[in-house]
C-alpha cells in the first residue's frame, strides 16, 4: 500500500507570498512518470466495459486537492492522481466538483459514484468502500498571523472559538474533545478561513493544504498554532455495490512509484512544475541558518562502492556523491567533504559534530542519540559471498554454525545479528578483507548489500568467490543529520521531496548498471589470448560456465524466494511473510505515527471434518478458505496461513473498528459460502490493534486471545483484544 506521510508543516513554514497555480493539465508531466505493469482480472476487465465513466464527486474549494478552472475543468493532485490511475488500469474516473455535503449525499442516492478527498469514516461505510491511502497529512490548529489569542497548546483553546467545515466528520470528531471551547459550523471551508481571519472565531482546523487555499483567497494570514496529532489519511471512496472499481482503483495506486507521490505533492503543494528550476520554500529561520551556516561539511563511508567511496585522489564518488551535488544545488549552499579512514571514523566525526550530515546511514538506537534521519533516500537486499565450490544458500538459517564476515560497524552487521543472534559473526574491517577471507576458505562467507559485494568480486576479477545466494532482508539507507539544529533536518527533507523520480533513475543507473560494464577490461583479454591461446580459451569457457551458473543463481532464488514465503497448500503467504510483514508494519507503524490491526481466524471443528472425511477434504477446505479470504480482502492487506487451520491477516493503516468490521464481513461470507459436502463451514476471529513499542509477537498474542475468547463463546463470531 502507498502510504506515505506527506508533512504539512512543509507548506505551513513557507513565508506568506503571492502563490502561482501550477498548470492544470499537463501530459508531458505525467507521461513521464514510469508506472508499474497492471493486470486485471476478467471480471475487472467486464466491469470497465459495463462502466466506461466512473464519476466521483469532490469538494470545489479544496484546493489543491481539487482545483478548478474558470473554464470548468479540473486538475489538481487528485485529478493527476486518478490519471495515471487510467493510464495504469483503462479505468476512466473523472471529477466533479460541488459543495462537500451535497456531494456526500449524492453518493448516498448514488447520483455519484463516488467521492475523492474523503477519510476512511466508519460512519460511510454503509453505501461506499475506501481505497488504500493515496495522501496522508496531519491535522493542525490555524490561527491568524502572530497568534493574538496566544494559543500555544490544546489547554489553551478552552473558551475560545473553533471554526470547523459542515459535513467534515473528523473536524466534527476532533471538536468533540473541545468541550470547553464554543463550536462554530460553516457550511464551507473558505467561510472557515475568512472567520478566521476576520476574527469571528479564534482557531479553525486544517493542514497544509489550508495555507495553500487561504493563499489563493488573498489572505496570507494563517499560520499553525499547534499539531493536533492526528492524521489524515485520503482514500477515494466508492460506491460499495462495486467491488471491481475499488480493486481496480487500489491496483493502479500501487502501480505509481513512491517517488512519483513525492513529484506530485512537490508540483500541486510546493506550487513548482520543476523542483530542479525552482528554490526550496525555506522558513526566515531556515534562511538564517543557512546564512550564518555558509558551508555544511559531511562524512561518508570511503569504501562502499558503488553508493558511495573516496577515491585516491580523495574525491567523494559513486551514488550519494551524485546525490549529494544535487541536494547541494536544491539548497543553495556548498557541501565539503569531510575525509575519514573507515566508517568507524566518519561516525565518531559525526558524535563529534565535525560532520553535519551522512548521506547514506541506516538508523540503529545508538546512531540516533547524535543523528536525525530523513525518509529512506536507498534500499538493497542482502546477499552473501561464498566460494564458488560452495552450493546455493537459500536464507541464512542455511548457514549453520559457520563464520560469516560483516564489515565491522555497519547496518549489514547490526541487521544480522538482530534478526539472526544464532550466525557466527566476524567483523571485518573492509569488504575487500572479508572476500579475501573466504577465497581463502577461513570464512565460509561474507555477507553485505548486492551492489557492494557485486562490485568488490568484479574489481577484484577473482573467479573463486561467487554471489552463492540472495536474502530477502534489506538495509534502507536514510540521509542523517546532526539532531542538534532541528532546521537541518526539514530543510535536507524538503530538499529529498524535490529529487524526481528521472533524477533518481538517473543516480542509479549511472553506477548500477554502467559502472559495472565499464569493468570488462577488452584489451588486456586480447592481449591474453593472442599471447596464451589455450589459456584465453580455458577462461572464456569458465566464464561461459560462470555466467550459466549465475542465471541458474537467479532462476533458483526466485523460485526460492516464492517458495520460502508462500504456503505450499493455499497459495497464500506463509508464516515467515506473515512475521516479516508485521515488523516492517511495526517499523512503518513507529516512523510515521501510523497503526495497523491483524485478523486471526481459525475454523470451527476443523479436526472432526479431517476425522470424518480425511485430510484430503480438509486440505480443500483450506484451498479454497485461502483463495476467499485472498478474493474479499484489500489489495494492500497480506492473507497468510499460520499454520494448521489458523490464518492470519494484516490490515495496515486499520484501526481496530475497521478491522473487526473487514472480520466480521469475512465471517458471513465464509459461513454462508464455504461448504464441507452440504454442510456449512464456519470460523472464529479475533482481532488486536498494533500498540505502540510492543512487540511483533505481542499483536498475534492479543489476536490470538481474542479469537479463543470467540471459540469459547460459542464459535463463527468475531471478537477484538480487551
Amino acid at each position: 500500500m502507498r502510504n506515505w506521510i506527506f508533512a504539512s508543516w512543509l507548506l505551513l513554514v513557507a513565508a506568506p507570498c503571492a502563490l502561482a497555480a501550477p498548470e492544470l493539465v499537463s501530459s508531458r508531466r505525467l507521461d513521464a512518470i514510469d508506472l508499474a505493469p497492471v493486470t486485471l482480472t476478467e471480471p475487472e476487465q467486464a466491469f470497465l466495459r459495463a462502466h466506461p465513466v466512473i464519476t466521483l464527486g469532490a469538494e470545489a474549494s479544496w484546493e489543491p486537492y481539487i482545483v478548478v478552472a474558470p473554464d470548468g475543468s479540473i486538475g489538481g493532485y487528485d485529478a493527476d492522481i486518478l490519471t495515471l490511475i487510467k493510464r495504469a488500469t483503462g479505468a476512466d474516473i473523472r471529477l466533479q466538483a460541488g459543495a462537500w455535503r451535497e456531494v456526500i449525499e449524492a453518493t448516498r442516492r448514488r447520483e455519484l459514484d463516488g467521492f475523492s478527498t474523503g477519510a476512511p469514516h466508519s460512519e460511510r461505510a454503509d453505501f461506499v468502500s475506501f481505497s488504500d491511502v493515496y495522501l496522508a497529512l496531519e491535522k493542525i490548529v490555524l490561527v491568524p498571523a502572530g497568534n493574538p489569542g496566544n494559543i500555544r497548546g490544546a489547554a489553551d483553546l478552552a473558551g475560545k472559538r473553533i471554526g470547523i467545515h459542515k459535513g467534515n466528520l473528523q473536524d466534527e470528531k476532533i471538536a468533540a474533545r473541545f468541550t470547553q471551547s464554543t463550536i462554530v459550523p460553516m457550511d464551507r471551508f473558505d467561510d472557515t478561513i475568512r472567520a478566521v481571519i476576520g476574527g469571528e472565531v479564534d482557531a479553525i482546523f486544517g493542514n497544509g493544504a489550508s495555507q495553500h487555499r487561504a493563499l489563493r483567497l488573498g489572505f496570507p494570514y494563517l499560520q499553525m498554532a499547534l499539531p493536533l496529532n492526528e492524521r489524515l489519511d485520503l482514500v477515494f471512496s466508492i460506491r460499495n455495490d462495486w467491488p471491481e472499481a475499488l480493486s481496480i482503483i487500489n491496483k493502479g495506486l500501487a502501480a505509481i512509484p513512491r517517488q512519483a507521490y513525492a513529484q506530485l505533492q512537490n508540483y500541486w503543494f510546493l506550487g513548482t512544475a520543476s523542483a530542479s528550476d525552482n528554490p526550496l520554500p525555506l522558513t526566515h529561520d531556515e534562511a538564517v541558518y543557512l546564512r550564518d551556516k555558509s558551508v555544511l561539511r559531511y562524512c561518508v563511508q570511503p569504501t562502499a562502492m558503488p553508493i558511495e567511496r573516496i577515491n585516491r585522489s580523495g574525491e567523494h564518488v559513486g551514488i550519494t556523491a551524485d546525490l549529494i551535488k544535487l541536494l547541494a544545488g536544491r539548497i543553495g549552499i556548498p557541501m565539503e567533504l569531510v575525509p575519514t579512514a573507515d566508517w568507524p571514523a566518519s561516525l565518531e566525526a559525526a558524535r563529534a559534530k565535525r560532520c553535519d550530515l551522512l548521506p547514506a546511514v541506516a538508523p540503529t538506537p545508538q546512531l540516533r542519540e547524535y543523528l536525525a534521519f530523513t525518509a529512506p533516500v536507498l534500499s538493497f537486499p542482502l546477499v552473501i559471498a561464498t566460494r564458488s565450490s560452495e552450493l546455493f544458500v537459500a536464507q541464512p538459517g542455511d548457514i549453520g554454525a559457520r563464520p560469516v564476515g560483516v564489515l565491522r560497524d555497519s547496518a549489514v552487521r547490526h541487521t544480522m545479528s538482530t534478526a539472526y543472534p544464532q550466525l557466527r559473526l566476524i567483523e571485518q574491517d573492509s569488504i575487500q578483507d572479508g572476500l579475501k577471507q573466504v577465497e581463502q576458505g577461513r570464512l565460509f562467507g561474507f555477507i553485505g548489500l548486492i551492489p557492494t559485494i557485486g562490485y568488490e568480486i568484479q574489481r577484484a576479477g577473482t573467479l573463486n568467490v561467487k554471489i552463492g545466494g540472495r536474502f530477502d532482508d534489506e538495509v534502507r539507507f536514510h540521509l542523517a543529520v546532526r539532531n542538534d539544529e532541528p532546521e537541518l533536518l526539514t530543510i535536507f527533507e524538503k530538499a529529498i521531496a524535490s529529487v524526481t523520480p528521472d533524477e533518481w533513475d538517473d543516480m542509479n543507473h549511472r553506477w548500477l548498471s554502467v559502472r559495472y560494464e565499464q569493468t570488462r577490461d577488452w584489451t588486456l583479454l586480447w592481449q591474453i589470448l593472442l599471447a596464451v591461446a589455450v589459456l584465453g580459451l580455458l577462461g572464456l569457457y569458465r566464464v561461459h560456465e560462470l555466467r550459466r551458473f549465475n542465471r541458474e543463481l537467479t532462476r533458483l532464488n526466485q523460485e526460492l524466494q516464492q517458495l520460502y514465503r508462500t504456503d505450499q497448500l493455499t497459495g497464500v503467504a506463509n508464516r515467515y511473510r506473515l512475521q516479516e510483514d508485521i515488523r516492517h508494519e511495526i517499523e512503518r507503524a513507529n516512523r510515521y505515527g501510523q497503526t495497523f490491526s491483524v485478523i486471526m481466524l481459525d475454523i470451527d471443528h476443523f479436526k472432526e471434518i479431517n476425522d470424518a472425511k480425511g485430510h484430503a477434504a480438509g486440505d480443500a477446505i483450506l484451498q479454497a478458505l485461502g483463495a476467499l479470504l485472498d478474493a474479499q480482502t484489500r489489495a494492500s492487506d497480506t492473507v497468510g496461513r499460520w499454520g494448521g487451520e489458523e490464518f492470519l491477516l494484516i490490515c495496515p493503516a486499520s484501526e481496530l473498528e475497521g478491522a473487526t468490521q473487514l472480520a466480521e464481513s469475512l465471517r458471513v461470507h465464509i459461513a454462508t459460502t464455504l461448504k464441507n459436502g452440504d454442510e456449512p463451514v464456519s470460523a472464529s476471529f479475533g482481532v488486536a490493534q498494533y500498540r505502540p513499542g510492543e512487540p511483533a509477537d505481542a499483536i498475534v498474542q492479543r489476536a490470538d486471545q481474542a479469537m479463543y475468547a470467540a471459540k469459547n463463546k460459542g464459535r463463527n463470531r468475531v471478537e477484538c483484544e480487551p
